[in-house]
Order: C-alpha cells, then structure tokens, then sequence
C-alpha cells in the first residue's frame, strides 16, 4: 500500500473532547510485508464479533475512507488542527466502544523502494509518527504491536510489490539502495518501546501465533473465533512475470505500469514457492539468517516488549 499527502485546512484548532468510554487502544502497525493484509482480512470478517464484544475495528482501507490518510512526513505535516480533527472523528466513532483496533502499517512509514529518501529507510520516523497517534487517543491505554520479517525475504517481497506498484527498477538498482546488511528490527522496536509497549512477533511464526496474535490484539475470548482468512493474500510475483514487467521499455506512467504489473501478475502467478522471484544466493540468505537470529534476540532484551512464540 502506498502513502499519500495529509491535507485539512478546515479543521478546528483546539482539542476539547474526551472519549467517554473508549479506555484501549490496539495499535497495529505491519511492519510491510509481514502478513498484514491477511490479518486485517481476518479481523474484517469477524467485526459483527468484535462489535459484539464492545470493540470497534478501523484498517487500512477504512482509515482511507474516514480522511486518516498517513503520509511519508506525517510527523511533519500532521499538524495540531489536522490531529484534533482525527481526535474528534476518533471519538464519535468509538462511543459505545471500550476498545478499538487500528491496523495499518503506513502508521509506520513506507516499505523500502528504490528512490526513497535516506531519512524515510527502515522506519526511522516511526516513533515521531507514533507521538502523533498518542496525541489523537490522550487518555487512553495504548499497546503497539508489530511483526517483523527476515532480511532477504523482506527486501524480495518489497521489491515486488514496487514493482506492482509502478515503480520500476533493475535488481541491481535496487539492491543498491538497500543492501540486505541495513534491515535491522532493534533500532526501530526500541524506538517505539521507549513510547509505549510493544507486542512482536516473527512473521515466520505467523500461522503458528495467529490465535496468540489475536488474543493480544483484540480479546482472549476471541482467540478461537476469529479464523484466519485462507490463504495470505500478497503471492509474491513468479520469475516469468518479473521478467515481463522489467522488459518492458513502452510504459512510463506509474499508474499505467501498475496497471500492467497488475495484470501480468495475474496472468503468470507463481506455480509453487521454487516459482516465485528471488535475488539472494543460498549463502547470502544464510549469512542475513544469522544477523536476524541476532537482531531478534537484541530485541528479546529491550524492555517494555512482549516476544510472542509459537
């Protein structure tokens, strides 16, 4: 999902309600790639339950339709006026509720893609971006909660969905810009535990966790009821469509070449997992599995974070 500019030049320029029986807020940022569309899925499918259970649900594409739109420099642009307008929203959209559920990973900041700006790479505006969120929901209960991927199969992922998304560019351009040795987790945990607790887990685990996952997220009654949806949604692109898309000379419009990435996509999905479009040699992966295995357990140690296992 890609991020877009905040604009609101009409909202009110003081704070002056309170949420009356909203008392937690579950706040899931991503990371990208790490399953995110599959459990916001999930959860959609189950929000007469949550309703139920005194929970409002608002992701990604809700967000969108209620004007929270989170931009690259959110932290810059999202200014007092523009946070008591998402207050007030906020605060009509959960009466009734004790809980809600925010999930969208460009709470976050954007997925790494060739061109991005040096001070925008691997979430290091995050904990700004956070502080802006605490702003809009002052006087609740707030837990951040986080998945986290290896390296190379982070960056692969990332690199296709660039590419669906009309930002062209060779393997080599972007391995330059993002050289597997920079996707580090710790630095950016830290950064949001020092704000507020986080619950993490491995993307790996993901399957394994998705009933631990939704008992921490939503409700521990909920943990055996809401299923997960399928299969995960983003398939990755097969080495036949990759080759396509990058052939090609003609198109040069993001949004057009989206539209034929989309559609060669579709045409030529990955027929199993030894399909799928990869860049990393087996040595390469190996040496990034070992700097994830050590990355997690930096994180493991950072206070005020909860590591969930299968």
């Amino acid at each position: 999902m890609d991020d877009e500019n905040l604009e609101n030049d009409n909202a009110p320029s003081e704070v002056r309600e309170n949420f009356t029986t909203l008392k937690k807020v579950s706040l899931h940022l991503g990371a990208h790639k790490t399953a995110t569309t599959h459990l916001q899925r999930s959860l959609g499918r189950a929000h007469r339950r949550l309703r139920q259970r005194g929970i409002a649900l608002h992701v990604a594409e809700k967000l969108r339709k209620e004007g929270v739109v989170l931009g690259p420099d959110v932290e810059k642009v999202a200014t007092p006026e523009l946070l008591a307008t998402w207050r007030s929203h906020f605060i009509e959209a959960t009466e009734g509720f004790e809980k809600v559920v925010i999930s969208d990973e460009n709470l976050l900041g954007a997925h790494h893609r060739p061109g991005l700006p040096e001070h925008l790479k691997m979430y290091k505006t995050a904990a700004k971006r956070l502080a802006k969120f605490e702003q809009v929901f002052a006087g609740t209960e707030m837990t951040v909660f986080l998945g986290i991927r290896n390296p190379t199969d982070y960056l692969e992922s990332s690199f296709s969905q660039s590419l669906v998304h009309g930002r062209w560019a060779s393997v080599d351009e972007f391995l330059e810009s993002a050289p597997v040795s920079s996707i580090a987790w710790a630095p950016l945990v830290k950064a949001l535990a020092e704000r507020q607790p986080v619950v993490l887990w491995r993307y790996e685990d993901y399957s394994q966790l998705f009933p631990q996952i939704i008992s921490r997220l939503v409700d521990p009654d909920l943990a055996d009821r809401v299923k997960p949806e399928g299969q995960k949604h983003q398939i990755g692109l097969s080495v036949k469509a990759v080759e396509m898309i990058l052939e090609n000379k003609i198109l040069n419009a993001v949004r057009t070449r989206a539209e034929f990435a989309l559609s060669v996509r579709d045409m030529f999905p990955p027929e199993s997992e030894t399909d799928k479009f990869r860049f990393y040699d087996r040595i390469s992966r190996m040496e990034a599995m070992t700097a994830y295995e050590k990355d997690v357990e930096e994180i493991k140690s950072i206070p005020n974070v909860t590591f969930l296992r299968p």
